[in-house]
C-alpha cells in the first residue's frame, strides 16, 4: 500500500488513502490454483478505439465530404440567363 494522502477534519479522527500497488515480486503462495491475490485489471479501449465509433465516425466524414463536393458543384454553376418576355 501507498498512502496517498492524509486528512484529519477532527480531533482523533484521521483519512488516510490508500492506493494498492503490486509488487515486483510476489510472497505469498496462492491458497488453490487459479486465485488471485490482486483483482484482475480492467483495461478498457478508449472510446475512440472503439469499432462502432470508428464506423460512425468514418460515415460522416463521408457525408461531409459528399457535401462539399455537392455544394462546389451546385454552387459553381453559372445561373440561367435572363428569360426574354416578347410583349
Amino acid at each position: 500500500m501507498e498512502v496517498q494522502s492524509q486528512f484529519s477534519p477532527a480531533t482523533d479522527l484521521y483519512i488516510i488513502h490508500l492506493k494498492q500497488i503490486k509488487p515486483n515480486e510476489t510472497l505469498l503462495e496462492l491458497p488453490f490454483e487459479g486465485a488471485l491475490l490482486y483483482p484482475p485489471e480492467n483495461k478498457k479501449k478508449p472510446w475512440y478505439k472503439n469499432r462502432r465509433t470508428m464506423l460512425e465516425l468514418a460515415l460522416l466524414i463521408i457525408i461531409c465530404i459528399v457535401g462539399v463536393i455537392v455544394g462546389a458543384v451546385l454552387g459553381s454553376r453559372r445561373p440561367p440567363p435572363p428569360s426574354r418576355m416578347l410583349h
